[in-house]
């Protein structure tokens, strides 16, 4: 999933020549590793299976591609030529014969010599020049445009933006017509590319030796594509003069270097990739390459695909992470190239916004420095957006991989007038993944650029071009925008043949109307043109729900398990010559089978539904599973997966890929068992819609923790970025642990099962497999009777792992079997090891022992187990604050930001001892709650406990220095100031329990309020409901995108506690503002420069409420203001019931709106005696909210 998204940018060419090849390494892995070992078991961490050989693959490989060749056209000789009627295939994997080498000039060779491609040389001489390249590659030539005009011909609008934005593929079919389009710029490019080569020469223009035959076959192709598209442009001579009728010139073809010819005819860059015969890798060794941005061929020629890839952001876990680093050596990506088919162009396209056109800039370029600075007299007519539209495919002869691709400018102001694309654009600048837009290098225009486009915007909401309760999403029309017909007229096919020639096009999408008569509609808003132009009623854009059964799984699963498999219950029927086999894991290995998983992505209960429906639809066999949903957030909780009719149309499609995260080539049409058996989509849904699109799989699994890495890593963590402690062990550890893989992949499923009900059981499943791994894993940690001196990263990850994400399937399950476990190695290792632990090890322990107090603040609210409590300090009478850090055992827990705890580890200790208190000492006096009187009774140990964390809580002084480079999230949707708010509010929080649940402690803060023990009605008005204001304030400071919220759940709880409406009393005098905002004495009101040290603490204005300036209260003020604190909290729990996994978040609202029930329906004898842990009791609302 490696794709360099623009490498407008820097090498985006060198981008196109990996994209495409990460379908084959996950299944391919698995077979290499059996066939290197001769088709035997083989004993690894991760599940394996042997997969169906083909024959034309030798047996005795052994682990390298020296011996894989790919498909051969050989078979096509006959077509062209009767001389060629006896021609066998030969199979270069089996019969042995010599090869031309990479460094080889087929010119030299023998004739019984052969090209890697299947071709003998003799073959190669006796076609000569010009043979019909289009029987040998199985491509038709393209429809002749005859009245072809290059002065009034435009590019096509290619707008190839996506969101959500993810480093992931995006390739799809290539039409055959728009290989190599041609425009009005024709004759201003090709000089401006010509004076580039004569300023750069090699740097722009290269052919390494063993290239003459590539490039002479890509020169061919390229002039037949261009006389038979332009026909009166362009014309070929006794096959060795080319006129163009545009330039009015002729070209010599025999004297020129193809190259050369195609320099100074079309403009297009081309990049050549030969097989080394040596290893089977796949190398750069020719092109013509004149637009870049950041590179340039020079330093790539004679680079295979592993140094050209290194620049790509997410490289290592996006491409990399599909290869076993055993294996690195391996040319795994070699085995797409290979099996790639000569009929199968695809293409893609990324974008950037440019200061002009530059055309040609390299990173040592004079004006490549401007990147780096923001110029305040840009304008917005300066910027252009530049996409770079790129195509790849197979040469039949040579077999070489070529990739072209041109550069494309438009305009920035001519956003104004294309419907949703400054909403798409100014998304991706404002929220796309930090590391992926500064590889983009867009910063250095987005000072003018994304005001221009917020004034787009607003200008198209205005007009009606766009409607305003649009979400932001890859457009269906992508890679182009609605009515981008009108900006492009598209050229008559003249001489297409088919049923529906001559024909209006069908519509797939579009209004009600223009789909009834099956003509197309230009889906302009709010009624289309076609219908307004004939006088019609436009009937609008309907969206009819229903199940989309068309794609559906049949193979035969293979099993993953320890113990040799039962016969599946169902028996579709197998691929094309392949042999079913299996083979044990390892111990560790988990036991389960792929139809488990399988049935996760299709949707079906089980095998035997799959095989009835197959039955019932009557197909023999269906190579490609395309099940699309799009599920609205209340459809994914009430399970109803549905599907319009308008997306099931584009899902039948094979278009663009509408919304789809990962897209892969269809190859559907030839036996590509070893690579086009893969999970293509698993995009989690976001607050407004869920998509979930994949293909046949093979490799489950690996899909589970490619989602786990896109969609599950982010919602776990307060904020994700490279410095986020559990994407790194994650990358670190899935590949070569059992324990984490398998728990990465629980986890995946248990997050799209909290959305998906069908899910549930197979989450479940998995489930059982991670903790038999973990159990399997601890009893051997459990049996040394040594010391650990290395902190065992793998078992202590996967333990938070599922003890933290089981109640994403079961809201009322807390995991506290793994917290339990994770505690009791954690006291072990920080007793024993801890003083030998050093660098890393020390700072590894240190995680997860914040990990630990984070768990374990989570249990305090919910569980009684005083097992769970938090750990012992080393020094009992230490009080952890950040000046004096907690200890654990003898590991002190540094100033470091973590994912969970965030900037201050003691505000997450102190919450739970807060909580651990006021839950017992609660449930220890329910028997007497009816009893307003015991409130104010001073009990000696709690209230003296309670007195000490109110000491605690106000000296706490968060670690904030905004000049700090320690404290720097790396991710620009959650700064450290959200951080900081988030640490304020857990101490807020805190205090807030410690006053309902002890309000003796109120009493002793106002002494001058005799009142207060015989009116509970001045203890809320005046303490409790102000302060429960003010941490609702401190967490409106935090935008519901921040990363922070997964966080922020038992927060709302806790704001929720102190909001009552039935405050019948009204006190003379009041303090309830000294909490609001816009007071002098406000704690918190950070922006991303400011520091706590400047603004005054907790501690100054708990001492100044006694003496507050007496003021006039409304009570009906202090109700409106909880009726907005407790609309503002409904929302935003909403919120993230829709971007985070919706089962905890669930109980929390419901937990919430039954205590606010409690409160309001109090009876007057007894008020203010409810209390929100009974509520929470009785009504068993508990889950992990967090």
């Amino acid at each position: 999933m490696a794709v360099s998204l623009k490498v407008n940018n820097i090498h985006d060419a060198a981008a196109l020549l990996g994209v495409t090849f990460f379908g084959g390494f996950l299944v391919l892995l698995i077979r290499n590793l059996i066939k290197k070992f001769g088709g035997k078991c083989v004993t690894t961490p991760v599940p394996t299976c042997s997969l169906p050989q083909k024959t034309s693959i030798s047996n005795s490989s052994t682990g390298d591609y020296v011996n894989v060749f790919p498909p051969s056209q050989r078979r096509r000789l006959p077509q062209l030529d009767p001389q060629f009627a006896n021609t066998e295939h030969v199979d270069l994997s089996i019969a042995r014969k010599s090869l031309v080498k990479l460094q080889d000039d087929y010119r030299k060779a023998e004739p019984e010599q052969f090209i890697f491609s299947g071709f003998a040389i003799s073959d190669i001489r006796s076609l000569g020049a010009f043979p019909d390249y289009s029987t040998l590659s199985g491509v038709p030539l393209p429809t002749p445009l005859k009245d072809f005009d290059i002065d009034k011909a435009l590019p096509r609008p290619y707008r190839p933006f996506r969101w959500p934005y993810h480093q992931t593929m995006s390739l799809t079919k290539l039409d055959p017509d728009f290989w190599i389009e041609l425009e009005s710029t024709y004759r201003e490019r090709l000089t401006q590319r010509q004076e580039l080569y004569a300023q750069h020469g090699d740097d722009l223009l290269n052919c390494l030796p063993g290239a003459e035959l590539a490039c002479k076959e890509l020169m061919e192709m390229v002039l037949q594509f261009l006389c038979a598209r332009y026909p009166k442009q362009f014309e070929i001579r006794d096959k060795n003069m080319l006129c163009n009728h545009i330039l009015g010139t002729t070209t010599d073809l025999a004297a020129t270097p193809p190259l050369h010819v195609l320099l100074h005819n079309v403009p297009e860059d081309f990049g050549i990739v030969l097989r080394d015969h040596e290893t089977g890798r796949y190398v750069l060794r020719a092109g013509m390459v004149c637009s870049t941005v950041g590179w340039k061929l020079g330093q790539k020629i004679g680079m295979g695909l592993p140094e050209i890839h290194k620049p790509i952001p997410d490289y290592k876990e996006k491409m990399e992470f599909s290869m076993d680093r055993r294996l690195t050596t391996d040319p795994l990506c070699a085995r797409f190239f290979t099996k790639m088919p000569t009929d199968k162009p695809i293409q893609r396209g990324s974008w950037g916004l440019e200061i002009g056109q530059p055309l040609f800039l390299p990173s040592d370029h004079p004006d490549f420095a401007h990147r780096a600075s923001q110029d305040p007299n840009l304008r917005p007519e300066d910027i252009h957006l530049r996409v770079d539209w790129q195509t790849l495919r197979r040469l039949p002869l040579s077999g070489a991989i070529v990739f072209n691709f041109k550069a494309l400018f438009t305009p920035l102001t001519e956003f104004r007038d294309e419907p949703r694309i400054p909403s798409l654009v100014l998304k991706l600048l404002n929220e796309g993944k930090e590391n992926l837009m500064k590889y983009k290098g867009t910063w250095h225009v987005e000072h003018v650029a994304k005001p221009a486009l917020a004034e787009y915007e607003r200008f198209q909401v205005e007009t009606g071009l766009v409607e305003k309760d649009w979400v932001v999403q890859t457009l269906a029309e992508g890679p182009f925008f609605p009515g981008w017909e009108r900006k492009w007229s598209t050229p008559s096919k003249v001489g297409r043949k088919g049923p529906r020639a001559g024909l209006p096009p069908r519509s797939r999408a579009g209004c009600i109307t223009c789909k009834r008569k099956h003509i197309k509609c230009d889906e302009a808003r709010p009624e289309c043109l076609r219908c307004s132009e004939k006088g019609l009623k436009c009937g609008g854009y309907k969206q009819d729900l229903k199940w989309s059964f068309k794609y559906q799984p049949d193979f035969q699963f293979q099993s993953f398990s320890i113990e040799p498999s039962s016969p599946s219950t169902s028996h579709p029927r197998p691929r094309k010559n392949s042999s079913k086999q299996q083979c044990d894991a390892s111990s560790t290995t988990p036991a389960y089978s792929q139809s488990d998983t399988a049935s996760i992505f299709s949707g079906e209960g089980s095998n035997e539904q799959a095989a009835q429906r197959r039955a019932t639809q009557g197909g023999d066999r269906i190579d490609e599973l395309n099940l699309s949903t799009r599920i609205s957030a209340q459809e994914c909780q009430t399970g109803d997966g549905l599907i319009s009719e308008e997306q099931s149309s584009q899902v039948d499609d094979v278009g663009f890929g509408q919304e789809l995260e990962l897209q892969s080539t269809d190859f559907a049409d030839i036996d590509f068992a070893d690579f086009t058996d893969l999970t293509e989509t698993i995009s989690l849904p976001t607050e407004q819609a869920l998509t979930l699109s994949t293909r046949t799989l093979m490799d489950t699994s690996s899909a589970f923790v490619i989602n786990w890495f896109e969609q599950v890593c982010p919602a776990w963590s307060g904020f994700d970025s490279d410095t986020n402690m559990n994407r790194r062990i994650a990358i670190d550890l899935w590949h070569n642990s059992a324990t984490v893989r398998s728990s990465l992949e629980s986890m995946s499923a248990g997050f799209m099962a909290s959305r998906l009900p069908w899910m549930r059981q197979s989450a479940l499943r998995l489930m059982q497999a991670a903790t038999d791994c973990i159990q399997a894993e601890l009893m051997t940690v459990k049996r040394s009777t040594f010391p650990l001196f290395v902190v065992p990263t793998g078992l202590l990850f996967s333990l938070f792992c599922m003890g933290t994400t089981i109640c994403w399937v079961d809201a009322r399950a807390l995991g506290l079997p793994f917290i339990k476990e994770a505690k009791a190695l954690l006291r072990r290792l920080n007793r024993q090891s801890s003083p030998a632990l050093e660098g890393p090890e020390k700072d590894m322990l240190a995680f997860f022992n914040k990990s630990l107090a984070y768990c374990e603040m989570l249990l305090a609210v919910v569980h009684n187990d005083d097992d769970c409590h938090a750990l012992e300090d080393a020094d009992a009478g230490a009080r952890p604050t950040e000046a004096q850090p907690a200890v654990l055992g003898s590991c002190e827990v540094g100033d470091t930001l973590h994912p969970w705890t965030g900037v201050s580890t003691s505000a997450t200790r102190l919450f739970t001892k807060s909580m651990t208190l006021c839950r017992k000492f609660r449930l220890k006096m329910r028997p007497s709650a009816t009893q307003p009187e015991w409130l104010f009774m001073p009990i000696c140990d709690e209230l003296a406990q309670a007195e000490s964390l109110e000491e605690q809580l106000l000296a706490l002084k968060l670690p904030f220095d905004s000049g700090s480079n320690v404290f720097s999230t790396g991710d620009h949707t959650t700064p450290v100031a959200h951080l900081v708010r988030t640490a304020e509010a857990y101490r807020l929080a805190s205090l807030l329990q410690l006053y309902q649940t002890f309000p003796y402690l109120v009493s002793l803060r106002l002494p001058s309020k005799p009142s207060l023990m015989d009116n509970e009605a001045i203890l809320w008005s005046e303490w409790i409901t102000p302060l429960s204001l003010h941490l609702v304030q401190v967490l409106e400071g935090i935008p519901p995108t921040s990363g922070s919220r997964v966080i922020q759940p038992l927060l709302y709880i806790s704001a929720s506690t102190g909001l009552r409406r039935n405050i019948s009393a009204q006190p003379q005098t009041t303090s309830s503002y000294v909490f609001q905002e816009g007071s002098h004495i406000n704690p918190l009101d950070l922006d991303d420069g400011e520091s706590l040290d400047d603004i005054p603490s907790l501690s100054s204005y708990i001492s100044q409420i006694g003496q507050a300036v007496g003021q006039t209260s409304n009570s009906n003020a202090l109700a409106d203001d909880v009726g907005k604190a407790r609309r503002f909290i409904s929302e935003r729990l909403s919120i993230l019931e829709s971007s985070l996994p919706p089962t905890p978040v669930a109980v929390a609202k419901e937990l919430v709106l039954a205590t606010w029930r409690a409160y309001d329906n109090e009876p007057d004898g007894l008020l203010y005696t409810t209390h929100w842990v009974d509520v929470m009791e009785d009504n068993n609302l508990r889950s992990m909210f967090g």
